[in-house]
């Protein structure tokens, strides 16, 4: 399971990287770190889970088309371990149990 942040009337919350010119979609591995992050712009925000399989087939994808990379476990003074999203689903995919 993967966390990020979501509010109904404003999504999912990307930040940019200024260092590199990235948007970066920030996402956590516990529930608990995401609502950590709930504060400053995105107070609000309420933490939503995904099944890594959705990662997978839906939202690297979707990051993918809009040139945005994935931030890891971003605190609210760091930006994470970043990656490219379709680099992030093919090592969750060779976690994945094969399909006989």
């Amino acid at each position: 399971t993967l966390w990020a942040l979501c509010s109904p009337e404003k999504g999912w919350p990307t930040f940019m990287d200024d260092t590199q010119g990235f948007r970066l979609f920030p996402l956590w591995s516990d529930q608990v770190f995401a609502e950590q992050n709930a504060v400053g712009e995105w107070a609000g925000f309420e933490t939503k889970s995904f099944d890594i399989e959705v990662f997978i087939q839906e939202v690297a994808p979707e990051l993918e088309i809009g040139g945005m990379l994935v931030s890891v476990f971003k605190k609210t003074d760091d930006l994470g371990y970043v990656i490219p999203a379709d680099t992030l689903a093919k090592i969750f995919q060779s976690f994945q149990p094969r399909k006989s």
